[in-house]
């Protein structure tokens, strides 16, 4: 019922206001933190075709800081992810709250089952 609720739900702002925003993860969800052999490859296509079909303004949520932050913007421009925000969202400002996003792709929050969602509103499309 959960994944019927959030396809709902996105499909609902998208029709709206013609984007979604997409919050993403860095390590281990779009990048293979520590080198584990994990698989992001497909995350970074989702990504991108949400950009192309859904309109998404992406934006990196993650803990890194510094220059580690700054590796991590590096490589999203490097795979072709145009970060609309990185740990804020230009359009709603955070004035101490989390940031406002529509839907968060991250590697420990049901990452397999919110890209299915995505990939079925991106198939309507």
């Amino acid at each position: 019922m959960y994944l019927v609720n959030l396809h709902d739900k996105l499909s609902k702002i998208f029709k709206a206001h013609g984007n979604i925003y997409l919050a993403i993860d860095f390590d281990d969800t779009i990048f293979d933190w520590k080198n584990k052999g994990y698989e992001c490859d497909y995350v970074v296509d989702l990504v991108k075709r949400c950009q192309d079909k859904l309109n998404a303004k992406i934006l990196l949520y993650t803990c890194r800081q510094g220059e580690a932050l700054e590796e991590a913007v590096k490589y999203c421009e490097s795979v072709k992810i145009n970060l609309y925000g990185v740990n804020d969202n230009p359009d709603y400002p955070k004035n101490g709250s989390k940031m406002y996003y529509n839907v968060l792709l991250d590697d420990k929050a049901c990452l397999p089952e919110t890209c299915a969602v995505l990939e079925a509103l991106l198939h309507e499309k």
